[in-house]
This record gives C-alpha cells, structure tokens and sequence, in this order.
C-alpha cells in the first residue's frame, strides 16, 4: 500500500504546465534582467529526492529547445520504480510552468543554473519530501 501511494505522489509531484513560449520580442519588451527565452533555460537537469524509506531517488529533468520536457524518477526501495512524465513548459521572467501529459501544473524558480520548485497552492495533496527539491544543471 505504500508502494503504491508513493507511487501516486511521486506521479504527481512532477508535474506541470503548458503555455506559448517566451518570445525573443516579448524578452526584450521586458525590462527585467531575470527575463529568460527557452533556448536559454533548455538542457538537462538532476534533483536528488530525500526519501526516508528509499535507498536513493533521483529525478531527471529534460528541457527541450522546442518547449517539450521528459521527467525520469527512479526511486530504489526493495526494488527501483521508474516513472517518466512527458509535457510542455513556458517561461515567464524566471519562472518555469511545466504541464505533463495528465495536465497537472508545477512551477520552478530559475536562478540562471538551476531550477527550484515552488510551492503548489492550488494542490490538495501537500508534497512534503519534494518542498525543497532543486534540479541542478548538468550542463
């Protein structure tokens, strides 16, 4: 049984939301300096997941050119659990919005390197072992 609620959370702890790209022209209409364009923020990023009843959990994070991303989760427990969610993202300043292909919505923080995720407040399920997990660059 916990197996599978873990699993259930872990599904839908990585997931996001989908809009139209940053545009070059909308970047440059934007006067901040945190404005960044897809091209810049696409590449492969690894958060290591604390789980207490886990060996190891580590997630992958591909973010594509064209505005499309790919989450691998392998969780280790008496067995390893894979879990890959597909969708497309959005930028707006520094902030990414994933939707996977179940239309669920998360939100990180781009700090130029990294990505943070963000509390999710519209969320009924309250993901405490994912408050502060960070995607690092492997770039």
């Amino acid at each position: 049984m916990k197996k599978i609620v873990f699993f259930i959370v872990s599904v839908w702890v990585f997931t996001g939301c989908s809009s139209n790209d940053l545009k070059t022209s909308e970047c440059s209409k934007n006067s901040s300096s945190t404005c960044i364009a897809v091209s810049n923020i696409s590449g492969v990023y690894r958060a290591i997941i604390a789980c207490q009843d886990c060996k190891s959990a580590i997630s992958t994070l591909e973010l594509n050119k064209d505005g499309t991303f790919k989450i691998e989760t392998i969780v280790q427990k008496q067995s390893a659990q894979r879990t890959i969610e597909n969708g497309s993202y959005s930028v707006k300043n520094d902030e990414v919005t994933l939707i996977n292909q179940y239309k669920e919505k998360s939100r990180y923080r781009f700090d130029g390197r990294n990505l943070k995720k963000l509390e999710n407040k519209d969320s009924f399920i309250k993901d405490y072992f994912t408050k502060n997990l960070i995607y690092k660059s492997l770039n």
